[in-house]
């Protein structure tokens, strides 16, 4: 009974949203995330560039959850774009490991937006790569 009253309730939840939050959720499309037993975070997301505005991205962005004095990074890339993948890409440990994987690996293309909250002064960045 544990396990069904989550999926019950993300079920129902879901379900009372409106059409216009509904819409605006299938903007985005989570394809990887990362979370280290020290609680830092990094997702990535897939947008339809051409279809989703910054500000759009930004208000997403302050939805995402956040561990103070721990980092956050949410990065989007294009659904067209090469990005990381889920198993590839969740089983890194760190987020160093996770850093080399999107900054040096020749098979991911440069991600369109950038959110990074965390330290050393748990400041809120938001970066378009354009």
């Amino acid at each position: 009974m544990r396990k069904i009253l989550p999926i019950l309730l993300i079920f129902f939840s879901i379900s009372c949203l409106s059409e216009e939050a509904k819409a605006q959720l299938e903007k985005f499309d989570e394809v990887a995330y990362v979370k280290t037993d020290a609680k830092d975070r990094i997702q990535i997301y897939v947008i339809d560039y051409g279809k989703v505005t910054s500000d759009e991205v930004f208000q997403h962005t302050l939805g995402k959850m956040h561990t103070t004095g721990r980092l956050t990074a949410v990065y989007y890339f294009d659904k067209n774009d090469r990005y990381p993948k889920g198993s590839r890409f969740n089983g890194h440990k760190s987020v160093a490991t996770a850093s080399l994987d999107l900054y040096n690996s020749s098979d991911i293309d440069d991600w369109k937006y950038v959110y990074v909250r965390g330290y050393p002064f748990n400041d809120l960045g938001y970066y378009d790569n354009l």
